[in-house]
């Protein structure tokens, strides 16, 4: 039997509107966001007339955990909160866009533009480097009597997952999107996954 996975990337905050860098800065949702992601909630609830769900995987960073937290309250779920499922380190670039982090780090700035998968920011860590540590606590947390699971995490860990269970070489996770409580449904068993809906955001039509 697969495990079909509900991948969920966090609801919108004021940096997400502002496109400076998270990383692993504790950002708190917006009003918009947790507006956000009580519409998911509701969307999950429904979904199918009721589907039930085995697991609610999320980042410990708040905003992933305040989304996941909707979403348990709604689906009767607890919370299973990883740091390992914490957005990419950005290091030094935390907080700043990237035309603030061209003028302040025009050098790692650059090697980040020629290689963005393998280039580590001062004081941060790479992509691959993250898609190892994201890799590892699926490891860790799937088990193969599991049917149904949500993970509520940040949109490049979402992508290095997408990209580990593909298959996917990494430099192609720039040819997707996922945006704010973007839903994507991966079918995954131990020796293949696939892909069955990639940023369903359905739930937000109307939405603002």
């Amino acid at each position: 039997m697969a495990t079909i996975l509900y991948l969920v990337r966090h609801a919108e905050t004021v940096w997400n509107q502002e496109n400076r860098f998270q990383g692993q800065q504790d950002v708190p949702l917006s009003g918009e966001g947790r507006r956000q992601a009580a519409r998911l909630a509701r969307r999950l609830r429904a979904r199918d007339g009721g589907l039930s769900f085995d697991a609610l995987w999320s980042s410990d960073l708040s905003r992933a955990y305040d989304t996941a937290s909707a979403i348990g309250e709604a689906l009767n779920l607890d919370v299973v909160a990883r740091p390992e499922f914490r957005e990419m380190h950005f290091g030094a670039w935390e907080g700043l866009t990237f035309p603030e982090v061209a003028e302040r780090f025009p050098e790692s700035a650059a090697a980040y533009r020629r290689d963005s998968v393998r280039t580590r920011p001062p004081g941060g860590e790479s992509f691959l480097e993250m898609q190892t540590r994201v890799a590892g606590a699926f490891k860790a947390l799937w088990r193969p009597d599991l049917r149904r699971v949500i993970l509520v995490a940040h949109g490049g860990c979402l992508k290095a997952l997408i990209c580990h269970l593909l298959d996917l070489e990494p430099e192609l996770r720039d040819r997707f999107v996922i945006e704010n409580t973007g839903l994507t449904l991966v079918r995954y068993q131990p020796d293949r996954g696939r892909l069955l809906a990639l940023n369903d955001t359905a739930h937000l039509e109307g939405c603002g």
